[in-house]
């Protein structure tokens, strides 16, 4: 699969790792679309090279709500170097500040212009 561009859809996911670096404060994004659209590319491109820690959790659609909350914790844990996570049992709005981001086609580059 060849990946396409994406500038935009990387620096966003970058700035909200910066502002948690900076702030010191935990962030989330979401990134969400159709399958096979390159979610997960995305998210790994974003971040190549980054010796700074971070959690790619992914989510399918036969899992509970607890069952991912206890599953992000544990990754969140093992992760981060995290002794004595929280309990955590429930995945909502006011338990994660959140932004989401749709992952739509890409249109592709023309040739001459591709990286």
């Amino acid at each position: 699969m060849t990946f396409y561009g994406r500038e935009q859809e990387m620096q966003a996911l970058r700035w909200q790792f910066q502002r948690a670096q900076e702030t010191k404060v935990a962030r989330m994004a979401v990134v969400t679309g159709r399958r096979r659209i390159g979610k997960t590319t995305l998210i790994r491109k974003a971040f190549e090279g980054s010796l700074d820690p971070f959690i790619y959790y992914f989510v399918t659609g036969n899992t509970d709500e607890e069952e991912m909350a206890q599953l992000l914790v544990a990754q969140a844990a093992q992760c981060l170097d995290i002794r004595y996570p929280p309990a955590i049992t429930k995945v909502s709005d006011d338990c994660w500040p959140t932004i989401g981001y749709n992952a739509a086609p890409a249109k592709p580059i023309p040739k001459k212009s591709a990286i």
